[in-house]
Protein backbone atom coordinates (compact mmCIF):
# COMPACT_ATOMS: atom_id res chain seq x y z
CA UNK A 1 0.00 0.00 0.00
CA UNK A 2 1.21 3.50 -0.99
CA UNK A 3 2.93 5.20 1.56
CA UNK A 4 0.85 8.31 1.07
CA UNK A 5 -2.52 6.56 1.16
CA UNK A 6 -1.38 6.02 4.44
CA UNK A 7 -0.17 9.04 5.64
CA UNK A 8 -3.62 10.73 4.14
CA UNK A 9 -5.62 8.19 6.89
CA UNK A 10 -3.49 9.55 9.66
CA UNK A 11 -4.40 12.89 8.66
CA UNK A 12 -8.02 12.24 9.16
CA UNK A 13 -7.66 10.84 12.57
CA UNK A 14 -5.89 7.72 11.79
CA UNK A 15 -8.63 5.61 10.76
CA UNK A 16 -11.49 5.62 8.04
CA UNK A 17 -14.25 3.68 6.55
CA UNK A 18 -13.61 1.36 3.82
CA UNK A 19 -16.02 3.41 1.64
CA UNK A 20 -13.34 6.27 2.35
CA UNK A 21 -10.47 4.10 2.10
CA UNK A 22 -11.18 2.97 -1.29
CA UNK A 23 -12.41 6.16 -2.63
CA UNK A 24 -8.69 7.34 -1.59
CA UNK A 25 -6.84 4.36 -2.92
CA UNK A 26 -8.65 4.63 -6.55
CA UNK A 27 -9.40 8.46 -7.04
CA UNK A 28 -7.22 10.41 -4.96
CA UNK A 29 -5.54 12.74 -7.61
CA UNK A 30 -2.20 11.86 -6.46
CA UNK A 31 -1.66 8.67 -4.85
CA UNK A 32 -5.42 6.92 -6.07
CA UNK A 33 -5.00 3.75 -8.63
CA UNK A 34 -6.24 6.11 -11.61
CA UNK A 35 -3.31 8.74 -11.32
CA UNK A 36 -0.63 7.03 -10.93
CA UNK A 37 -1.31 4.18 -13.73
CA UNK A 38 1.36 4.05 -16.14
CA UNK A 39 -1.06 1.42 -18.37
CA UNK A 40 -4.25 0.68 -17.44
CA UNK A 41 -5.67 -1.53 -20.14
CA UNK A 42 -5.05 -4.17 -22.79
CA UNK A 43 -1.12 -6.23 -23.30
CA UNK A 44 1.28 -4.93 -20.29
CA UNK A 45 -1.77 -3.19 -18.23
CA UNK A 46 -3.99 -4.66 -15.37
CA UNK A 47 -7.02 -5.85 -17.20
CA UNK A 48 -8.94 -5.67 -20.52
CA UNK A 49 -12.51 -4.01 -21.22
CA UNK A 50 -14.96 -5.10 -23.89
CA UNK A 51 -14.04 -1.48 -25.45
CA UNK A 52 -10.81 -2.31 -26.07
CA UNK A 53 -11.01 -6.05 -27.23
CA UNK A 54 -13.26 -5.27 -30.20
CA UNK A 55 -14.32 -2.08 -32.18
CA UNK A 56 -17.37 -4.19 -32.71
CA UNK A 57 -18.45 -4.01 -29.35
CA UNK A 58 -18.41 -0.25 -29.67
CA UNK A 59 -20.37 -0.08 -32.93
CA UNK A 60 -23.25 -2.01 -30.98
CA UNK A 61 -23.32 0.27 -28.13
CA UNK A 62 -22.99 3.35 -30.39
CA UNK A 63 -25.74 1.97 -32.40
CA UNK A 64 -27.79 1.51 -29.61
CA UNK A 65 -27.23 4.74 -27.82
CA UNK A 66 -28.17 6.59 -31.08
CA UNK A 67 -31.10 4.99 -31.22
CA UNK A 68 -31.80 6.45 -27.79
CA UNK A 69 -30.15 9.71 -28.59
CA UNK A 70 -33.15 9.76 -32.17
CA UNK A 71 -35.78 9.31 -29.66
CA UNK A 72 -34.92 11.85 -27.25
CA UNK A 73 -34.52 14.91 -30.20
CA UNK A 74 -37.77 13.17 -31.75
CA UNK A 75 -39.42 14.14 -27.94
CA UNK A 76 -38.15 17.48 -28.08
CA UNK A 77 -38.68 18.43 -31.36
CA UNK A 78 -42.29 17.15 -30.42
CA UNK A 79 -42.54 18.80 -27.41
CA UNK A 80 -41.27 22.33 -28.85
CA UNK A 81 -44.08 22.27 -31.64
CA UNK A 82 -46.81 21.57 -29.25
CA UNK A 83 -45.61 24.09 -26.97
CA UNK A 84 -45.44 26.63 -29.96
CA UNK A 85 -49.05 25.99 -30.22
CA UNK A 86 -50.39 26.63 -27.41
CA UNK A 87 -48.23 29.47 -26.81
CA UNK A 88 -49.25 31.21 -30.46
CA UNK A 89 -53.27 30.64 -28.76
CA UNK A 90 -52.26 31.61 -25.37
CA UNK A 91 -50.76 35.00 -26.93
CA UNK A 92 -53.72 35.40 -28.76
CA UNK A 93 -55.69 35.83 -26.25
CA UNK A 94 -53.47 37.99 -23.79
CA UNK A 95 -54.01 41.18 -23.63
CA UNK A 96 -50.76 41.89 -22.29
CA UNK A 97 -47.56 40.22 -21.59
CA UNK A 98 -44.48 41.84 -19.67
CA UNK A 99 -41.02 42.46 -21.41
CA UNK A 100 -39.46 39.06 -21.71
CA UNK A 101 -41.96 37.34 -19.24
CA UNK A 102 -42.83 33.40 -20.24
CA UNK A 103 -46.03 32.68 -21.84
CA UNK A 104 -47.30 30.16 -18.86
CA UNK A 105 -46.77 26.94 -19.39
CA UNK A 106 -43.97 27.50 -22.11
CA UNK A 107 -41.63 25.37 -21.70
CA UNK A 108 -37.84 26.26 -20.27
CA UNK A 109 -34.62 27.06 -22.44
CA UNK A 110 -32.66 24.15 -21.46
CA UNK A 111 -35.27 21.92 -22.44
CA UNK A 112 -36.56 23.67 -25.72
CA UNK A 113 -32.77 24.72 -27.10
CA UNK A 114 -29.36 23.62 -26.43
CA UNK A 115 -27.26 20.86 -26.88
CA UNK A 116 -28.55 17.20 -25.38
CA UNK A 117 -25.72 15.38 -23.62
CA UNK A 118 -24.44 11.90 -23.38
CA UNK A 119 -22.46 11.10 -20.78
CA UNK A 120 -19.67 8.63 -19.53
CA UNK A 121 -19.02 7.44 -16.52
CA UNK A 122 -15.15 6.28 -16.50
CA UNK A 123 -14.10 7.11 -19.79
CA UNK A 124 -11.01 4.28 -19.78
CA UNK A 125 -8.47 5.34 -22.68
CA UNK A 126 -11.24 6.31 -24.40
CA UNK A 127 -12.17 3.17 -26.79
CA UNK A 128 -15.53 3.13 -26.10
CA UNK A 129 -16.36 7.21 -26.64
CA UNK A 130 -14.10 6.70 -29.98
CA UNK A 131 -16.50 4.29 -31.57
CA UNK A 132 -19.49 6.49 -30.83
CA UNK A 133 -18.32 9.20 -32.27
CA UNK A 134 -16.73 7.90 -35.01
CA UNK A 135 -20.32 5.75 -35.75
CA UNK A 136 -22.04 9.30 -35.52
CA UNK A 137 -19.50 11.05 -37.96
CA UNK A 138 -21.05 8.24 -40.40
CA UNK A 139 -24.23 8.09 -39.53
CA UNK A 140 -25.51 11.55 -37.61
CA UNK A 141 -22.96 14.33 -38.91
CA UNK A 142 -25.65 17.06 -38.46
CA UNK A 143 -25.26 15.96 -34.30
CA UNK A 144 -22.15 18.17 -34.50
CA UNK A 145 -24.39 20.91 -33.82
CA UNK A 146 -26.98 19.33 -31.55
CA UNK A 147 -25.03 16.51 -29.13
CA UNK A 148 -22.12 16.88 -26.87
CA UNK A 149 -20.14 14.48 -25.29
CA UNK A 150 -18.98 14.47 -21.79
CA UNK A 151 -16.68 11.98 -19.81
CA UNK A 152 -16.41 12.27 -16.27
CA UNK A 153 -12.97 11.23 -15.25
CA UNK A 154 -10.64 11.73 -12.23
CA UNK A 155 -7.48 10.39 -13.55
CA UNK A 156 -5.36 13.22 -14.90
CA UNK A 157 -3.60 10.53 -16.75
CA UNK A 158 -6.68 8.60 -18.04
CA UNK A 159 -8.10 11.99 -18.95
CA UNK A 160 -4.93 12.98 -21.54
CA UNK A 161 -4.98 9.40 -22.62
CA UNK A 162 -8.61 10.16 -23.36
CA UNK A 163 -8.29 13.07 -25.44
CA UNK A 164 -5.62 12.27 -27.54
CA UNK A 165 -7.52 8.60 -28.67
CA UNK A 166 -10.32 11.87 -29.80
CA UNK A 167 -8.64 14.31 -30.89
CA UNK A 168 -9.15 13.99 -34.33
CA UNK A 169 -13.26 13.71 -33.87
CA UNK A 170 -12.53 17.21 -32.10
CA UNK A 171 -11.22 18.87 -34.38
CA UNK A 172 -13.49 17.32 -37.31
CA UNK A 173 -16.29 19.44 -34.85
CA UNK A 174 -17.87 17.02 -32.16
CA UNK A 175 -18.00 18.77 -28.77
CA UNK A 176 -16.31 16.60 -26.21
CA UNK A 177 -15.70 17.78 -22.52
CA UNK A 178 -14.59 16.34 -19.11
CA UNK A 179 -15.60 16.80 -15.91
CA UNK A 180 -14.14 15.70 -12.51
CA UNK A 181 -18.05 14.80 -11.37
CA UNK A 182 -21.57 14.08 -12.47
CA UNK A 183 -22.55 17.75 -11.57
CA UNK A 184 -19.77 19.16 -13.47
CA UNK A 185 -20.79 17.17 -16.38
CA UNK A 186 -23.89 18.20 -16.90
CA UNK A 187 -23.32 21.74 -16.78
CA UNK A 188 -25.34 23.42 -19.83
CA UNK A 189 -26.76 20.01 -21.63
CA UNK A 190 -29.94 18.90 -21.61
CA UNK A 191 -31.49 16.05 -21.42
CA UNK A 192 -28.52 13.47 -20.47
CA UNK A 193 -28.13 10.47 -21.36
CA UNK A 194 -25.52 8.56 -18.75
CA UNK A 195 -23.84 5.23 -19.79
CA UNK A 196 -20.58 3.59 -18.69
CA UNK A 197 -18.98 0.32 -18.83
CA UNK A 198 -17.42 -1.64 -16.35
CA UNK A 199 -17.96 1.68 -13.25
CA UNK A 200 -20.56 0.33 -11.13
CA UNK A 201 -17.88 -2.30 -9.79
CA UNK A 202 -15.45 0.49 -8.94
CA UNK A 203 -17.52 2.82 -6.87
CA UNK A 204 -16.96 3.10 -3.23
CA UNK A 205 -18.64 0.81 -0.97
CA UNK A 206 -19.11 0.81 2.64
CA UNK A 207 -18.56 -2.77 4.66
CA UNK A 208 -20.73 -3.84 7.53
CA UNK A 209 -21.35 -6.39 9.75
CA UNK A 210 -24.77 -7.67 11.74
CA UNK A 211 -24.00 -9.16 15.20
CA UNK A 212 -26.42 -9.84 17.59
CA UNK A 213 -29.14 -7.42 15.80
CA UNK A 214 -26.49 -4.39 15.76
CA UNK A 215 -24.92 -2.65 12.72
CA UNK A 216 -21.36 -2.47 12.84
CA UNK A 217 -19.22 -0.49 9.96
CA UNK A 218 -16.22 -1.83 9.16
CA UNK A 219 -12.84 0.47 9.21
CA UNK A 220 -9.41 1.12 7.70
CA UNK A 221 -6.57 2.10 10.45
CA UNK A 222 -3.29 3.24 9.84
CA UNK A 223 -0.91 0.91 12.02
CA UNK A 224 2.68 2.41 11.47
CA UNK A 225 3.44 1.56 7.93
CA UNK A 226 0.92 -1.01 7.40
CA UNK A 227 -3.03 -0.83 7.24
CA UNK A 228 -5.02 -3.18 8.80
CA UNK A 229 -8.82 -3.62 9.50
Amino acid sequence: MSSGIVGLIEAEGGRVTFSRFMELALTHPVFGYYSRIDRLLGRGGDFSTAPALSPFFNRTVARLVTELVDAAIAEREAWNATDLSASTARASALTMTAPGEALPGSVSSDVAGGRLGVIELGGGEGQLAQGILNFWQSERPEWRERVAYRIVEVGARLKQIQKDALAGRMSSGWQVAWGSDLEEACAGIRPVLILGNEFLDTLPVHQVRVAEGTMYEAYVEAEGPDLVW
